[in-house]
This record gives structure tokens, sequence and C-alpha cells, in this order.
């Protein structure tokens, strides 16, 4: 059965989750309707809004559900999380879960959750369920990137009737992002959920069906812990077959939001005014030129530095981006402690100085190969001009497109010859985090082959920090490092970019990268 008693209506400022068990609905909050608002109120007290049209060219991929990134059009609409990010500090804020604390040695972490939040079953979710979505977490079929930060759980206890608490064997930097990363998902069904025959969470909206290649079903979640929310009576996310197909149903009104649109195409979108862009903003992909420090000459420390003088970054933000992105040397935020905005700078853009540094490494005229997934026409924008760049610090580039399965297949077995460009997700949460699950930055069996001890320790002492102190420390050794080694080579930070109609008010992101459709309505 369930409850009909809620929490009070959120004002703006406990939405950007400053201190309110309730602002989850930052994270859980926004989009449009194709239909029309119609401005009254429905039985449950809230704006009558009868459908949302999300158009993206991504389709439900059931099967990584817990993979953050893969869902992003419906992971946030079906499921909650324990909790969200603040998204100027980037900290973890309540949701489902109100607080947490850790004992003094930070290896015990208490929990605490809402008592009236439900599954779209009816049962009443607890500590229990919270235990079961971690453990679903740490199986090596899950896929989950955060699975690995997972499995660092020493044991976890249900501790009172909305209360669990976690064990660690020793403290974890970054362990917090747990909350952030993991779905509650329901026990009772999760073995359709793969299939994507049932998927009940707790979120906004009910999943009601999915055709492969076609679209997904939502309706509106009636007895939702934010009363009055959401809006919509239901949403249908609509899969295109192309790029140029979502921007038309943009363009036509077809879509109320058109989902992570390539960069130059929503900047074109905007220009007459009728449409408005929106970006994840803090919740960026971090672009990098990656290195096979196995392939001669990328062995050579001076000729990986010559890569990283040689890279325009301003220009890559400016045209691969379109402006939404931001010029970066480093591979996560830089607000975080430890770090300052002068990292972002610490490879200037110096054609001469890149030679300089080839000629000394006995490299001049060095074959540089440069692989990009087949079909992603943000990472053929920034290759075009990363072959430019390297051409002209005296490297003989070649950029190659490589079909989709077999690059992700060679990035995962690390046998990509020579440059490869692409991006990671999670970095804007903390190195933590992608140093423990993130092909690319792994600590072990990292996409470039680096087993280099020092790197191990760097790692292993931000992993592993337990005070603050330790932390800004090891975020700041780790980075001069990283900087200094140029083997992953960061060229900006692009957030996800949506575009939806200028009248429609209220739409948000996920601290995660996904899309919210809680509260949104056209004016």
């Amino acid at each position: 059965m369930f409850n009909t008693d809620g929490a009070p209506g959120l004002t703006r400022r406990r939405l950007l989750g400053v201190s309110a068990a309730g602002s989850m609905a930052l994270f859980l909050a926004a989009c449009s309707s194709a239909a029309s608002n119609t401005g009254d109120t429905g039985s449950g007290g809230h704006a009558k809004t009868t459908n949302l049209t999300v158009g993206t060219t991504t389709d439900l991929a059931p099967s990584t559900i817990l993979r953050t990134g893969t869902n992003p059009t419906t992971l946030s609409l079906i499921f909650d999380t324990l909790a969200g990010v603040d998204p100027n500090t980037l900290q973890p804020t309540p949701g489902v879960a109100t607080s947490w604390r850790w004992n003094a040695d930070r290896t015990e972490l208490t929990v605490n959750l809402r008592d009236d939040v439900y599954f779209h079953s009816g049962r009443k979710l607890g500590p229990q369920d919270a235990i079961f979505s971690i453990k679903t977490e740490q199986s090596s079929t899950s896929g989950a990137q955060i699975g690995a930060t997972a499995l660092l759980i020493d044991s976890m206890k249900v501790t009172g009737a909305n209360q669990f608490k976690l064990t660690l064997k020793k403290p974890v930097s970054s362990f917090l992002n747990l909350l952030i990363l993991t779905p509650l998902i329901d026990s009772e069904t999760f073995s359709d959920l793969y299939s994507g025959k049932k998927m009940v969470g707790t979120g906004p909206y009910v999943f009601q069906s999915w055709t492969p290649g076609s679209q997904v079903k939502l309706t509106r979640n009636a007895h939702y812990w934010q009363k009055g929310l959401p809006y919509a009576e239901s949403v249908t996310v609509r899969v295109f077959g192309s790029e140029q197909a979502l921007v038309s149903a943009a363009r036509t009104g077809e879509v109320d939001v058109a989902w992570a649109l390539v960069p130059s195409d929503a900047a074109l979108l905007t220009k007459s005014g009728k449409l408005a862009s929106h970006t994840t903003g803090e919740a960026f992909a971090e672009w990098y030129v990656g290195v096979n420090v196995k392939s001669k000459p990328f062995d050579d420390v001076l000729v990986r530095q010559a890569i990283a003088h040689a890279l325009d970054r301003d220009r890559i933000t400016k045209q691969a981006f379109a402006g939404f992105g931001t010029a970066t040397c480093v591979p996560w935020s830089t607000s975080l402690p430890g770090l300052s905005g002068s990292d972002d700078t610490y490879y200037n853009y110096d054609p001469a100085k890149a030679k300089a540094l080839l000629k000394q490494a006995g490299a001049l005229g060095a074959s540089a190969p440069i692989a990009i997934g087949a079909g992603n026409s943000v990472a053929a924008a920034v290759a075009n001009i990363v072959e430019f760049n390297l051409s002209e610090a005296g490297f003989k580039p070649h950029v190659s497109q490589v079909q989709s399965t077999t690059y992700q297949a060679q990035l995962q077995a690390a046998s990509i010859n020579g440059l490869w460009i692409n991006n990671v997700g999670q970095s804007y949460l903390s190195p933590g985090t992608v140093l423990l699950g993130n092909a690319p930055l792994k600590v072990t069996g990292n996409t470039s082959n680096v087993t280099d001890p020092q790197y191990v320790k760097l790692a292993d002492n931000l992993i592993y920090a337990a005070s603050d102190a330790d932390i800004a420390a090891a975020n700041r050794a780790l980075t001069t490092y990283m900087l200094d080694q140029a083997w992953h080579i960061t060229v900006g930070r692009a957030p996800t970019v949506a575009v939806t109609p200028a009248s429609l008010t209220g739409f948000q992101t996920s601290g995660t990268g996904g899309v919210v459709l809680t509260s949104a309505k056209l004016a």
C-alpha cells in the first residue's frame, strides 16, 4: 500500500541541493511537452501536462542499465539513487538517503533513508533494498564502473528500520560516489531487468514498454515521494536513426527535448532564438588523445610531451565542441582540492616547442596513426584538428575510422597501435572514481599499457586517502605526474548538449549527466 503523505514542496534553493533532504529533485526534475500544457491542476495536485517526447539517437540498453552513461534518457526517469550531486561543489546531496555519517577513521558509513519511498510495484523501499542494489553492482556481470568501488566494501548490515551501515577495510577517498551512482533496483523483479521486460524503480516515471529501435513508453508515478511531481502524465523516448533526423525533429517541434546533439548542430538550431540549448554542466565528458606507451616512438616521454604542446585546445573547444566545452589539460575538475585553474593551461599551444622536443627525441617525421570510432562526428572534428596540429609539429599523422564495436574491443584490449581519440565520463566526480573503474585511467589494465610503479603508488595514495589534507595532496601529486608523463593527453571537457523550445521552463539534467523530466512546463 502506498503512503499518501509526502515531503513538503521544494523551493528552488532546496532543488539546488544546498541542505535539504529532498534535494534529489535537482536530478529528477525536468523536461518538456510536445503536447500542450493545459495549466489545469490534476487530481494529484500537479499541473497537468499530457505527454513529453524526448528524442535521442541511442536506444535503451537494458543489459547495461547499471553502467553509468549508457541509458541517460531513461535511467534517472525510472530509478532514484541514494544521493545527488551539488552542481557547484560536486559533493553528494541528500535524495532517497536523507543523511550519512562516517566514523572517526572513515571505515564505517551509516546511511539514513527516507521512510516514504515506494517501488512502482507498491512495495516500500527499505535498507535491505539499498544493500541489494549495491551487491548487484559488485557482480562481475553488472558492468558498473562504480562496481570496483563497491567491491571495497567489507560488510553491509541493516541497522534500523530506515538505516544501514557499510564497513570498509580501509578508507576510500571517493567512496561517497557510490551513493550517487547506484540506481535503486527492485529485487523482486530483478530477473527481468536486463532483458527489458520489467524495469521497476522508485523514480518519477513508471516503465510501460520498450520497442527496440523505436521507443520507450513511461507513465507518471502518481505515488512519487516528491508530492505533486512529476507534472507529465506520460513520457515517450523516441529513438532516431540518425543525427540529421533528430535535428529535423527538433526543428519542427516533433520532440520537446533533442538529447545529446552534436554541439555544432545544437548551436545552429538555437540561432533563431526559438530553441534553447541546455548542457549537463559540470557533468562533463573529458576528451583526450590516448597514447599506447608500448608503441614506438610514443614510449619516449619527450615525444608524448611534443604531442601535448602541439594541440590547439582552444580551437578544439571552439570548433569541435561549438563553444560548449572548456579547454584544459587535466582529466578532472581543477576545482578539486589541491588543484588550481593554472593546471588547465599546463601545456600551451606551441608548435615550435613541440617540434623542438620531437627533434630532441630523434623522431622528426615519425608516423602518428590516430584511431577514432566510426560515426562519432565529435571525435572526427577533434581528430581533424589534432591531425593538422601534429603535422605542424613534425609528425606524419594519419586518421583512421574504426568500426565502433571493433574500436571499443581494441580499447579494452589496449591493442590500438599509436594514438586514439575518445572521451571519459565520471572524472568530474573525483579522480578516485575513474582510477578504480574507467579503462583509460585504471591503475592496472589501462588502455595505454602503463605499468609504471610510480603511477600505481600515486593512484593508490589518492584512492585510499583518509583525510581532506591527504586527498588534496594526492590530487596534486597524481595530476602533476599525469601532466608530465603525457600518456593520457586531455584536450578539453565537454558536457552533453540538449535543445528544447525556448518557451520550456524547468528543464534540468542529472548530476550524472542524464535526462531529468520531473518539473518542466511550457510557458
